[in-house]
């Protein structure tokens, strides 16, 4: 395939799409002609964590890592919310406003925020901003060889690897750690309406990672503590949950479920699990993203630090989808060049990578 003016992109997840949306958008008003590509492994848009996942909208992050990325999940919240103006996207992706939810030891605080579809206790209370003030939920074969003027690699947690495939001599390489998850999708015991699409966090009850998502089309997404022992699966492939993850999750989904709710429709006493299975979130070691050029110095030692048209975009974590949007704005800037709306030091690829010496 001959086109040097193509721009291509490798990962059809959040990321790459949101960064592909963003650059028609840009060249659009520019008045530029660029055919965009975007290549995945599998045979699908959004393959991975970003379809198996539920995502939350919000600019709350624990701890250090909340000065660096705040102002890039308030621009992200942002352009999702104006996105959302668009009666089409709210009713595609479900999305809703103000719906997250943290469930913590209490004296019953809050307790008529919560969604029907939750089995409350009254010693429990509930923090409508668990994730800060502004929140919202939503939910081949063959080889050929491209010509492109511009060349980036989002996909998620296999970056590292196709970074390191496409340049084994380079003398940095990016780094990352395990950060896996396995979840289910199971039938909504109570009747889905509005207030169905939401958010729950039992992390600040039981002090591990475990969370509900109630989506609009009658069923709920329950996902577990991170599982660190997993191993990343090769590109195009599944990772298989853990069984044991599995029980315990449905285990939770038993206890904090509400079976015996008043609605009209019928429903079994028991999880009905419809769907399971496992993902691996795009996780560096600093926990920050990278969002940034390659220069030629990290790929060749001995040149000069020039550009070259290859830019990286990877290693969002939890946050993919919370970012997501915002991470497509300024990379799509970066690569048309721009100036970012942001500042993007703290994301540069030197953040997260280590010399082939130091390895």
């Amino acid at each position: 395939m001959q086109d040097k003016e193509a721009i291509v992109i490798v990962g059809a997840g959040c990321i790459g799409l949101c960064t592909a949306y963003n650059l028609s958008k840009t060249l659009s008003s520019q008045g530029a002609e660029s055919d965009i590509i975007v290549v995945d492994a599998f045979d699908r848009p959004f393959p991975a964590a970003s379809s198996a996942c539920t995502g939350c909208f919000h600019y709350y992050f624990p701890g250090p890592l909340s000065k660096p990325l705040e102002p890039l999940g308030k621009h992200s919240f942002d352009l999702w919310a104006k996105e959302a103006q668009h009666a089409d996207f709210r009713l595609a992706t479900g999305y809703r406003s103000n719906s997250s939810y943290g469930v913590l030891q209490g004296d019953g605080k809050g307790l008529d925020k919560l969604p029907n579809w939750v089995k409350t206790k009254t010693s429990w209370n509930v923090n409508t901003k668990v994730l800060g003030d502004s929140t919202a939920t939503v939910e081949g074969q063959g080889k050929t060889t491209i010509s492109c003027k511009q060349l980036l690699l989002a996909c998620g947690p296999w970056t590292p690897t196709v970074y390191e495939q496409l340049f084994p001599s380079a003398p940095v390489h990016l780094q990352w750690t395990t950060n896996a998850g396995d979840w289910i999708v199971c039938k909504n015991p109570c009747l889905t309406t509005f207030d169905s699409t939401a958010f729950v966090s039992f992390e600040p009850l039981i002090g591990e990672k475990f969370e509900f998502a109630g989506r609009n089309d009658g069923t709920i997404w329950a996902c577990g503590r991170r599982n660190l022992d997993a191993n990343l699966p090769s590109p195009g492939h599944h990772s298989s949950p853990d069984e044991d993850f599995i029980e315990e999750i449905s285990g939770r989904a038993r206890q904090w479920l509400n079976w015996h709710c008043a609605c009209e429709e019928g429903h079994d006493d028991d999880v009905q699990i419809l769907k399971q299975g496992g993902v691996f979130r795009p996780m560096t070691k600093s926990g920050l993203p990278v969002i940034s050029p390659v220069l030629s110095s990290d790929i060749i030692s001995s040149t000069g630090s020039h550009r070259t048209g290859i830019f990286v975009c990877w290693g969002h974590g939890s946050w993919g989808l919370t970012l997501g949007m915002g991470s497509g704005r300024v990379m799509s800037q970066l690569m048309c060049g721009e100036t970012p709306d942001l500042d993007l030091s703290a994301f540069s690829l030197k953040q997260e990578s280590i010399s082939q010496e130091e390895s």
